[in-house]
């Protein structure tokens, strides 16, 4: 899976319209879940979809994702 969305962001880059966003999205998975793909896939097709993907990594306190969601957020 990572090897394929390596190979493919080059494109998702490039297909993207300069200067254009629909937001951005902060992704992680939460303490004590270790499975990533579906967060992964969820990653690329936000991307594919003009969207600013902050990715956490796995196994991210609670904490952590909802300060870091504020500070994007800038509530």
């Amino acid at each position: 899976m990572k090897q394929a969305v390596a190979y493919l962001e080059p494109f998702i880059e490039a297909s993207k319209e300069q200067g254009s966003s629909n937001g951005k999205m902060v992704i992680a998975t939460v303490k004590g879940d270790v499975h990533d793909i579906g967060k992964n896939i969820v990653g690329v097709v936000l991307q594919c979809n003009n969207y600013e993907i902050i990715d956490l990594g796995v196994m991210v306190p609670a904490d952590k994702i909802l300060k870091t969601a504020k500070e994007v957020t800038r509530i």
